[in-house]
């Protein structure tokens, strides 16, 4: 029974002896280390080249050193690490790997980075070891073997964190040992052949720079932490700059660059299109060989490029020697931005199709990921064609002469006369050109350009994009009354629009998201701290940037004039332009430095100045004074008692002078705080009042329109209550709860992809994860935040989809509309303005709504929704007719709705931060 138990394994009588770990002594480890290393080199020596285990029987040795090393390390007695210091096995190790296989190769990297890990015997600061692991490494990266790839460079990245340790061993890795060319001449040696024999490990490192993922990401930052060190030894700065480190970082940097797609179309996937777009006529067609913006080679692409340029970001923050980053940053400017960059943007065109949104896109994001100010000082100052001085001090030293020089041989190409410079044709004029283009997508691309360089860039911008005025240093004289007038003339608009419902967000909500926009403006930083009392407070400015006062920007802007052109065609215009319209608008008046009077809104010249402002009050005055006097004269409470009856009258005139001070200076304030008339409004105010009658005329036109604009508003309302509910939800589930946000509804809400704020974005890491949200209209600063969404991670459309609560609100407004130079709905065949569309009897007997039938007869003509979406193209030689549908026309009235609300809430936060108006009127 005992047997039959035993042999099926289940005998309740027998209890399995457990095994206990022998830990063996440091004597018997060492014998097992020594006898091991012995059969290591017999098989070496004694074993045919042909055997096929001789890579095995050479690994598992190898591996079995390393595991002994390895049990040793947390031992007071290290025999095993003493006996390989002073047998010096690494070296026979590194000549059995140099011939070794992959298997051989991953198990030698997996023995030298537990020996280099030993802070006992210090193997590298043992020459011999140094000069052993550099033969290793040198033979092996010849090999380019993938299988091991990853481990190799992390093994690099490991010694070049010990290098950046202990400083003193880098004389053993780096030693300057002449060039072998001595005939070359010293320009020829500047631009790149020098002796990488001098230090192997940084062109090893430099080898990988490049590649992506994990590869790319040890061997940039383990290359960082070498030029770092560069502060600590001349020779090593030196050689540095010699060498060709910035040639071959700048020139990476242009082919990651041309990786990317010539010809771009922004496009989503079918689950990632925004409502803001999915309730509008956008379509995804792009022309014959542009790349979709969410094309997973498109997105890799992008991603390895701005991980690139995060590393050169990193490394001039890293570097503190200014030779070597003076290096840098002049082979950025040559080969990148001068040869590469600038002629992308001279080379792109409507024409082709989807060129010109490339090359925008491209740029913007490349501003949106700058935070190095060299950098963005050196690019800026090129592609707007502005004056550049060096951001650091002059050096005549020997290296900054020769690379001088061979800078000058670099940029000197056969072509070069006949190129164009940002001296004829800047991105000034590349701006300009795409606010005027016919194409939508580019108008839109152009847009969100300027409004991300206004956000983060404004000095740039303000002395190149616009044309300014400054501001004379002077008392305001825009009055309380003023701004008052003004905020009641947008809340009228907003209110024709349409009627508030109970659901909408408070103003209070407005306000606060605008108080975030304008305190973190990178311009508002020495205001809010003056008016803080931190007038010692170090505010981060480039020491190159150009600097600016108070300005107004001019009415006769070829930017401004651009929007309001558009401006004009609000409803003709595609979602997208009109999100990145109000966007550039609401980004242009945020800023502390920039006066909104006579582009944006009314000065005091264009108010009546009412003369009977003081008058009346004077009037007001003198009946009080010659009414019944409060203080009796006989009354001993009349008069204070003066002990000094001869300076009693000089007393009265004092106190007759206070009193006439204080009531003159109460007439001035509640002179500013009355309402004036206006005489004239500006263009921006005129535009927005020609929209609002628009809409009035629409409801006239359109039966049921403000039944459908609520329909609308509460359809977007719930796609974000839906979006933020599934992402709380899946936050919860991950472990990390989200707090909800009360901001109001968000007619893009969800789309995606994260917004973010370009100015106060923190630093990234040297691959940041990256996405397709570069490309989104949801990518925006907080100044829009209403319109674009504020919720991350993937969401769904439902409220966008026909099977959703709204499905029968889609469905009634797929139906096609003709707008004329983008403003009046016109009758396709009479060219005049189409009456109030009466109501039609259907076949049931009940009256139905015209707009209705003529669905039906899109129906029965066989039209599908595709059909009618917008057409953006002329069908008369005097009038320029859009074709979209009706839902495309609700989503452009809710835009602008939101975008009126938005300006009355930053108006009032600029009066209370920046000080625009004066509560006293000016004498």
């Amino acid at each position: 029974m005992d047997f039959w138990n035993r042999l099926i394994g289940n005998s309740p009588t027998t209890t399995p002896a457990r095994k206990q770990v022998v830990i063996p002594s440091p004597d018997n480890r060492l014998q097992d280390f020594k006898r091991i290393w012995l059969t290591l080199q017999h098989s070496w020596r004694n074993g045919h080249p042909n055997d096929p285990h001789l890579q095995t029987n050479l690994r598992n040795p190898i591996l079995r050193l390393t595991d002994l090393l390895i049990e040793e390390e947390n031992q007071s007695v290290r025999l095993c690490y003493n006996y390989a210091y002073d047998q010096q096995i690494f070296i026979p190790v590194s000549r059995i790997a140099q011939n070794g296989s992959s298997i051989v190769i991953t198990a030698v990297i997996r023995f030298f980075s537990t020996l280099i890990d030993d802070e006992e015997n210090e193997f590298l600061s043992a020459p011999n070891f140094a000069q052993s692991l550099t033969d290793f490494l040198q033979k092996t990266a010849r090999k380019a073997d993938p299988t091991y790839e990853t481990e190799f460079v992390e093994f690099l990245f490991s010694l070049a964190t010990k290098i950046r340790q202990n400083p003193d061993t880098l004389p053993l890795w780096f030693a300057k040992r002449g060039d072998r060319r001595p005939s070359a001449d010293s320009n020829e040696r500047f631009v790149g052949i020098t002796n990488k024999e001098d230090f192997p490990l940084f062109y090893l490192l430099l080898d990988y720079v490049h590649h992506d993922g994990r590869v790319g990401d040890f061997a940039r930052t383990g290359l960082l932490y070498i030029i770092e060190s560069a502060s600590s030894s001349k020779a090593l700065e030196t050689w540095i700059v010699e060498s060709d480190l910035a040639t071959i970082m700048a020139s990476g940097l242009g082919a990651l660059y041309s990786q990317l797609s010539r010809k771009l179309v922004i496009a989503y996937s079918e689950e990632d299109i925004p409502p803001a777009l999915r309730f509008s006529d956008y379509r995804q067609d792009g022309s014959f060989g542009a790349v979709r913006s969410d094309s997973i080679e498109f997105r890799t692409h992008l991603d390895t490029f701005l991980s690139y340029m995060a590393f050169w970001q990193d490394v001039l923050e890293h570097c503190h020697s200014n030779e070597v980053r003076q290096t840098l940053l002049d082979h950025f400017r040559v080969l990148f931005i001068q040869q590469l960059l600038y002629p992308s943007l001279l080379e792109s065109s409507d024409v082709d199709g989807g060129s010109s949104v490339a090359v925008l896109t491209y740029l913007r994001i490349i501003l949106e990921q700058l935070d190095s100010t060299d950098m963005t000082h050196i690019l800026l100052s090129y592609v707007l064609s502005l004056p550049t001085g060096s951001a650091t001090p002059a050096d005549d030293s020997p290296s900054v002469v020769k690379r001088k020089e061979a800078l000058d041989i670099l940029s000197q190409t056969p072509e070069a006369d006949s190129t164009p410079t940002p001296d004829l044709y800047s991105l000034v004029d590349l701006i300009l050109t795409g606010l005027r283009s016919k194409s939508q997508p580019t108008i839109a691309s152009t847009l969100r350009l300027v409004s991300a360089m206004i956000r983060k860039f404004h000095p740039y911008v303000a002395i190149s994009v616009l044309k300014t005025t400054p501001v004379a240093a002077s008392p305001k004289s825009r009055t309380a009354g003023m701004l008052n007038h003004e905020l009641e003339i947008l809340t009228g608009f907003i209110a024709r629009i349409s009627e508030e419902d109970e659901e909408d967000p408070t103003y209070e909500t407005y306000v606060s998201d605008m108080s975030v926009l304008v305190e973190t403006h990178p311009c508002s930083v020495h205001v809010l701290a003056a008016k803080l009392n931190q007038r010692n407070q170090a505010v981060p400015t480039h020491a190159c940037a150009p600097s600016i006062s108070e300005h107004i920007v001019r009415p006769d802007d070829p930017v401004l004039v651009a929007c309001m052109r558009l401006l004009e065609s609000f409803f003709g215009n595609t979602v997208e332009t009109n999100l990145m319209l109000t966007s550039l608008l609401i980004d242009m008046a945020s800023c502390c430095n920039v006066s909104l009077e006579k582009w944006l809104l009314m000065d005091a010249s264009m108010y009546h100045n009412d003369s009977a402002n003081h008058g009346m009050y004077d009037e007001e005055e003198e009946e009080e004074e010659e009414g019944e006097n409060p203080f009796d004269e006989e009354s001993p409470f009349g008069r204070p008692i003066d002990p000094a009856s001869e300076a009693s009258d000089d007393d009265d005139d004092d106190d007759e002078k206070e009193e006439d001070f204080i009531a003159n200076h109460l007439r001035k304030i509640l002179a500013a705080r009355k309402p004036p008339q206006p005489i004239d409004e500006t263009t921006f105010f005129k535009t927005l009042r020609s929209l609002v009658e628009l809409v009035e005329k629409y409801r006239t036109q359109v039966p049921n329109l403000d039944i459908r604009l609520f329909e609308r508003k509460h359809a977007f309302k719930f796609t974000e209550s839906l979006n933020e509910a599934l992402l709380n939800t899946n936050a919860i589930q991950s472990g990390s709860p989200r707090r909800v946000s009360k901001t109001r509804p968000s007619i893009s809400g969800a789309t995606g992809g994260s917004t973010s704020d370009f100015s106060t974005t923190p630093r990234r890491s040297a691959s940041p994860a990256l996405s397709a949200s570069h490309l989104s209209p949801s990518k925006m600063p907080p100044s829009m935040g209403s319109l674009r969404g504020r919720s991350s991670g993937h969401t769904r459309n439902v409220s966008a989809s026909v099977m959703s609560p709204f499905g029968p609100h889609l469905v009634g407004t797929q139906i096609r509309i003709k707008l004329v130079n983008g403003k009046e709905i016109y009758n396709e065949a009479t060219m005049k303005p189409l009456p109030s569309l009466p109501a039609v009897t259907s076949p049931g007997g009940t009256n139905t709504p015209a707009i209705t039938a003529m669905e039906g007869q899109m129906e029965s003509d066989g039209e599908t929704a595709s059909e009618t979406m917008s057409s953006f193209s002329a069908e008369s030689d005097d009038h320029h007719v859009s074709t979209m549908t009706m839902s495309h026309l609700l989503t452009n009235i809710v835009i602008l709705q939101e975008f009126l609300k938005e300006l009355s809430a930053l108006l009032q936060i600029r009066s209370s931060l920046y000080n625009d108006i004066t509560y006293i009127a000016p004498s």
